[in-house]
């Protein structure tokens, strides 16, 4: 074992110590949380109302965690969409932002953030690591539920 391998091992076992007290969501609790909706046809969009889902990728703040992307002018992606999409994430390796391959899996942390950005969308002008923390159901919609957090 080299001394890069030792270091990711440690980095790997503290994220995922923290990950047992944060409200955080992995990418398998984002699944089921999705499954769990009886209409799947429900548009899904962000819990500022104004951002939906467009995909996702390796997240620039650490690579081997898992972004979603989001617009404004997207057309809105259904949660049947959005379900295939992260349910063939399961297992795929994506490219880090300066290269190097992350394999994403169900105990993968997801945050909210585009390509190239560690940051989600801007709230009062301000920008900060924004992670996924739960799903609720809207009048006419699902909604992905939001926080500030520290990485």
């Amino acid at each position: 074992m080299d001394l890069q391998e030792v270091v990711n091992n440690a980095m790997a076992a503290a994220r995922a110590k923290s990950m047992l007290t944060s409200s955080q969501l992995t990418l398998g609790e984002l699944i089921l949380k999705l499954e769990a909706i009886d209409d799947k046809t429900l548009p899904v969009i962000f819990d500022g109302k104004k951002y939906y889902p467009t995909g996702v990728e390796s997240w620039r703040g650490s690579y081997c965690e898992l972004a979603i992307n989001f617009s404004s002018t997207s057309c809105h992606m259904s949660v049947k969409g959005l379900l295939k999409i992260l349910k063939n994430t399961v297992g795929k390796e994506f490219m880090g932002h300066k290269g190097g391959m992350f394999l994403m899996g169900k105990t993968t942390p997801v945050w909210v953030a585009n390509y190239g950005d560690s940051e989600g969308f801007k709230i009062d002008g301000d920008k900060y690591c924004q992670a996924v923390i739960d799903v609720s159901k809207g009048e006419n919609n699902i909604i992905i539920e939001t926080k500030a957090i520290d990485y």
